[in-house]
């Protein structure tokens, strides 16, 4: 799906791996909100809790050498006050269990299971990027706005909670949904220097929901494309399917209420 024609399209709400971006309505004085203000509209958590799971492939071509892949599982609760994922790297149990509140210093939590970091090491993703943790960074400063592939954004200069990286975030201005992230961090001599990015590439839509289904990380001399399919997501109001969170070592995932994330029972 064209990723202009659909974040330009009337009915716009998005699910870009573990966030929704419900339906909002644009004004007139949208353009003239303050960057916390926008921020803060894009940073909201949905009105209703959510599920998703999202299964598909990472390939990683690098600079003289030949394409890489391994399957890729993520499984997303979103409650009124976080979000929570499983990232499942392959069949030789890397997985990760990643936390993100939508209030406080933005800082996500990240519990690891298993051996080996493909994810980062091959691949060049953390876990946490396919949670958007960059959006909830502290605010540094407001930048020209820009298009991406024809839709225009405002763009933010975002800094994680330890100062050591930060985040140019290009978020469309109708609809508060981030299409593109530049990554940086400090160099030897004290410069922040470009690390890497990713870019929102595709679109389906699944109960009336638009799931990012195609993302695209580069850094220097390597490219990972994740691709996904299939995809399914609800409202858990109407029930989340049962094993959506494998428990962790310790005990089972739950909520800020205390409910198991992974609760197939329809939540009364």
């Amino acid at each position: 799906m064209d990723i202009s024609r659909t974040v330009k399209a009337g009915l716009f709400s998005a699910l870009f791996l573990c966030f929704v971006v419900g339906p909002r309505a644009v004004s007139a004085g949208d353009s003239a909100l303050s960057a916390e203000d926008f921020l803060r509209l894009a940073r909201r958590p949905p009105s209703e809790k959510t599920w998703a799971i999202l299964e598909g492939t990472a390939a990683n071509k690098k600079a003289g050498k030949g394409v890489v892949r391994t399957k890729l599982r993520v499984a997303i609760r979103f409650t009124s006050e976080m979000m929570l994922a499983r990232v499942a790297v392959g069949e030789k149990g890397e997985v990760y269990f990643v936390g993100q509140p939508y209030v406080g210093k933005g800082k996500a939590s990240v519990f690891k299971e298993g051996a080996g970091d493909r994810l980062g090491a091959e691949f060049g993703v953390r876990p946490e990027d396919l949670t958007m943790s960059f959006l909830f960074w502290n605010f540094k400063k407001e930048l020209d706005p820009d298009t991406v592939r024809t839709v225009g954004c405002r763009v933010f200069l975002l800094e994680a909670p330890d100062g050591k990286r930060r985040a140019k975030v290009y978020i469309t201005e109708k609809q508060f949904f981030p299409l593109k992230v530049e990554w940086s961090k400090l160099d030897g001599e004290g410069e922040w220097k470009m690390e890497r990015s990713l870019e929102a590439r595709s679109f389906k839509k699944v109960n009336g929901l638009y799931l990012v289904d195609g993302l695209l990380f580069l850094g220097p001399g390597w490219r990972t494309q994740i691709d996904f399919a299939p995809c399914r997501a609800g409202l858990v109001s109407k029930g989340v399917p049962k094993g959506l969170f494998a428990p962790p070592a310790g005990g089972a995932v739950k909520d800020e209420e205390g409910n198991p994330a992974d609760a197939s029972e329809r939540k009364r």
